[in-house]
């Protein structure tokens, strides 16, 4: 996701909790390959509006998230809190 890149991946570990299936990319049963294709078909099919909406949930995920400043700011406002 940070990388810009959309995602098709399995429902193991923690992933689920950053992969929202149908919001920020799509989740697939593990083990299951036709699953698998199936993700990776959609993704493949150029449907801009689809594909416009997991890049941006995604984006903006990864920013809210993961971004070193923000991540810095909630820790800021956490600590002046306590």
């Amino acid at each position: 996701m940070s990388l810009e890149l959309l995602q098709s991946t399995t429902r193991i570990t923690a992933i689920p909790e950053i992969v929202n299936h149908g919001q920020n990319g799509l989740l697939v049963e593990p083990g299951n390959a036709e699953s698998m294709y199936q993700g990776l078909k959609l993704l493949a099919a150029e449907d801009w509006e689809l594909l416009g909406k997991l890049y941006h949930k995604a984006q903006c995920m990864v920013v809210d998230r993961f971004d070193g400043h923000n991540t810095a700011n909630k820790i800021k406002q956490l600590l002046c809190n306590a």
